[in-house]
């Protein structure tokens, strides 16, 4: 009988914790993405810096992304942007935003590449990061964008 108790509570063990495994703990895994509150997507996408750009700088729309909800394990973030067209230099581009984005209440995040520009800030979308992706070098007339990441939950950095 002891044998017949030990097989009944292995296979009813087995029998919970099988569906965990097979699917990576993916039930015990929320969708983050469905419980954002669409106040927090609007007041990502009216961010009046998204509409900032230099003289010349010719807005092309949102950025192919749109709006975006992403679930990942410990980056759960919200995101958006706006592409725009430049005649000018990068460097214009990246002194602008430098100058424009602290007046605004933005802290540099010193970015690590030399390609972006990344600033963050408290907004009431929640922790936001904005990253200014400037032109390839040498390429005049070069798209750059805008591009907005809010935290789910906790702090938004540059490393994202």
């Amino acid at each position: 009988m002891p044998t017949f108790r030990r097989t009944l509570t292995a296979a009813a063990a087995l029998a919970v914790l099988a569906p965990f495994a097979a699917t990576g703990c993916g039930l015990l895994h929320t969708d983050r993405c469905r419980s954002v509150p669409e106040s927090r997507y609007t007041a990502m996408e009216s961010l009046p810096e998204l509409d900032l750009a230099p003289p010349g700088a010719r807005p092309q729309g949102p950025t192919a992304d749109g709006r975006s909800c992403v679930d990942g394990d410990g980056e759960n973030m919200l995101g958006t942007g706006r592409s725009y067209l430049y005649d000018g230099e990068a460097a214009v581009l990246k002194a602008f935003y430098a100058a424009e984005l602290p007046g605004r209440g933005w802290t540099d995040g010193r970015s690590t590449r030399s390609f972006e520009s990344c600033f963050t800030k408290r907004t009431e979308a929640g922790a936001t990061v904005l990253k200014v992706a400037l032109p390839y070098p040498g390429e005049p007339g070069g798209h750059y964008t805008l591009a907005v990441t809010v935290a789910v939950e906790g702090e938004a950095d540059c490393a994202w």
